[in-house]
């Protein structure tokens, strides 16, 4: 009987850091992607855009339903009052994967440091570590960024 292999991944239930040779195509063991123990959770994204960053967003009401048309105006409206962020601007959405290939992490990590010089709640500062430790990773193993949704 050949033995059965399985490997179980536990996810954080919020953005988890994966390093990957190609982060925006599938999952491949093979070519060295792999999970980090980094990870955030809603409470420190939410800080560093929203508190930090402070990006425009259209005003919701609670117990309105809104239509596809709504939520792609408030991503482009968050990209563009992210402009001088493009890289980090791709993280817009907490519930949805954001990828960084090997040659963009010197300028994501540039964008996080530039970040620094402003007013930071634990919460953001914690997301800026993060970030930061994950670039340092990417660097130092030529691999690209993917923040996979859980």
């Amino acid at each position: 009987m050949k033995p059965f292999e399985c490997y179980i991944y536990v996810m954080s239930n919020g953005l988890d850091v994966a390093l990957m040779k190609d982060p925006f195509v599938e999952w491949s063991a093979e070519n060295g992607d792999r999970h980090t123990n980094i990870s955030f959770g809603h409470d420190e994204w939410w800080s560093f855009f929203f508190v930090t960053l402070n990006p425009k967003s259209l005003d919701r009401e609670i117990g309105v339903r809104y239509d596809d048309d709504f939520y792609l105006r408030d991503q482009q409206l968050f990209k563009q009052s992210l402009e001088d962020y493009p890289l980090l601007a791709r993280i817009e959405e907490f519930y949805r994967d954001a990828a960084f290939a090997p040659a963009e992490i010197t300028s994501l990590r540039d964008e996080l440091i530039r970040t620094e010089q402003l007013t930071l709640d634990a919460n953001a500062r914690s997301f800026l570590n993060g970030m930061l430790n994950a670039c340092e990773l990417a660097s130092s193993e030529r691999m690209g960024i993917r923040l996979l949704s859980s």
